[in-house]
């Protein structure tokens, strides 16, 4: 009580006790009718006048215009401590009603977790559950507040007073309660101090709910005895998540841009492997003839893909900009996915596979894990090599292109073999509209050309070595032209 004061204006303000806070007027809530105070109070006595101030710790009554004669005389409980001397205070001039409510704010939470092996336990590695509404009951199963998870599947209530409390969530679809497996000891679940273990038990409504629990003043298991941060609920399907796969395929860029290209093919026995968050190995595998991959009843997680490149051959870079080296990691198909370590191998960026929405088989697989490989150009000094020639019609199958004899455009011919450094070299080409293929920028080695007729059939002709060395092999539609020698600034025509 302050006494003996002067006709003025006044406000009283109140340092907060440690671990108080101001009385808000609804249960669960920061703010309601009591936080901000709102004058006029009617009635203005025995009810919280304090409003919170910014840094949180103090509260501020509203002015008070004391002037003698105007106070309220509704105020009955003066101060217990008031004497015969005060007694004469204690009238029209006293204002008694600066009251000022605190209360000690409660919590409880806190976690809906996937379940992966029903257990009823949070084991490690197990992901929360986002988005899933969350319902705080009071004794009589009203609601008292309602949160939803957020994205580790943590709730929490808060500003709450001592009282019996139960939760309540609506698992999202395709989801139930934890059972804990054999026997069921967690279906029905109980009521304890058990952390990380699932409290809930379905409902006849389909909700999931844990049995009432008290949360006392100050002895309540978390936080200094402030809160119980145990209400936690593990949720399974019981149908099995479908399993997931990746792939998806290896192939020379013969042009690196970091696109595949029609004609470029793909890169066979190239070793694959899966490798897991942690960068662990999961599985391996070796590319088809096709230069294919998959990775075939894989669980949701975080992965990578790394492979080990031929001899002579790197990430594709895509180019003077190097836009795809580093590579990014994006769901366009048929993209270079892979980056160049330092141990020589090549590696995407981690993805996530997810237990439905990913990109391919109907959200079941990624197949857009991609790799580009090329072979780096004729070393500086090296006058570079080339091989040319025209694919035609050889009506008279006489060896030598005659007059009116037409050109085959539209044939893939491949280029393979391995140059003096022992760098393997794969190339394609497609004859243009006079049936002529060009092969530029090759070091000295030797190399086997190979033909195969576009439309599957067969054109009975010759087939003759240029101006280099060669042998003629092959048979039916695919002629081929093997151990063709080239030397620093060879052309074979």
């Amino acid at each position: 009580m302050f006494a003996n004061l002067v006709a003025g204006t006044y406000r009283i303000e109140v340092v907060i006790p440690t671990g108080f806070v101001s009385s808000t007027g609804t249960n669960g809530s920061a703010a309601g009718p009591f936080e901000p105070v709102t004058t006029p109070l009617n009635p203005d006595n025995n009810r919280d006048h304090g409003t919170t101030q910014a840094g949180g710790t103090t509260v501020r009554g509203p002015l008070i215009n004391a002037q003698p004669g105007l106070a309220p005389t509704n105020d009955t409980d003066g101060p217990a401590s008031a004497t015969a001397a005060d007694a004469g205070t204690l009238n029209s001039s006293s204002y008694r009603d600066q009251d000022f409510g605190f209360f000690r704010p409660l919590a409880v939470g806190d976690l809906v977790w996937a379940d992966a092996n029903n257990n009823g336990l949070h084991d490690p590695g197990e992901p929360g559950i986002a988005n899933v509404r969350v319902v705080l009951l009071g004794s009589d199963g009203g609601t008292v507040a309602t949160t939803t998870t957020d994205a580790t599947g943590a709730y929490r209530f808060s500003n709450l007073v001592p009282a019996v409390y139960s939760v309540a969530i609506t698992p999202p679809a395709g989801l139930t309660s934890s059972t804990g497996g054999t026997g069921t000891p967690y279906e029905p679940a109980s009521q304890n101090n058990v952390n990380d273990a699932d409290k809930g038990t379905t409902q006849a409504d389909g909700s999931i709910r844990t049995l009432p629990f008290t949360l006392t003043g100050n002895d309540n298991p978390d936080e200094v005895g402030t809160a119980n941060l145990r209400q936690d609920f593990g949720l399974f399907s019981p149908t099995p998540p479908p399993l997931l796969a990746v792939g998806d395929f290896v192939w020379f860029d013969a042009n690196n841009n970091g696109t595949f290209d029609a004609g470029e093919v793909g890169a066979a026995n190239v070793v694959v492997r899966l490798l897991n968050e942690a960068g662990a190995t999961v599985a391996t595998q070796v590319t088809n003839a096709n230069g294919g991959y998959l990775f075939t009843g894989l669980s949701a997680g975080v992965y990578s893909v790394e492979i080990a490149p031929p001899a002579g051959f790197r990430s594709s870079t895509g180019g003077t900009a190097s836009p795809f080296e580093p590579a990014g990691q994006t769901t366009l198909n048929n993209t270079d996915k892979g980056t160049g370590q330092p141990n020589g191998t090549i590696r995407t960026l981690s993805f996530t596979l997810l237990a439905t929405g990913n990109p391919d088989t109907n959200g079941t697989a990624n197949l857009r894990e991609d790799f580009g490989l090329f072979s780096p150009p004729v070393p500086p000094g090296v006058p570079p090599a080339n091989i040319s020639g025209t694919v035609y019609l050889d009506s008279n199958v006489n060896g030598t292109r005659d007059p009116g004899e037409r050109p085959i455009p539209g044939t893939t011919v491949y280029l393979n073999g391995r140059d003096d450094s022992g760098t393997v070299v794969v190339r394609t080409a497609v004859t243009d509209a006079n049936g002529n293929y060009r092969f530029d920028n090759l070091a000295p080695g030797s190399y086997t050309v190979r033909e195969q007729q576009p439309d599957g059939k067969l054109y009975n002709g010759s087939t003759n070595v240029g101006t280099v060395s060669g042998t003629v092999t092959g048979t039916g539609g695919n002629d081929i032209i093997s151990t063709v020698r080239l030397n620093p600034g060879d052309s074979g025509i």
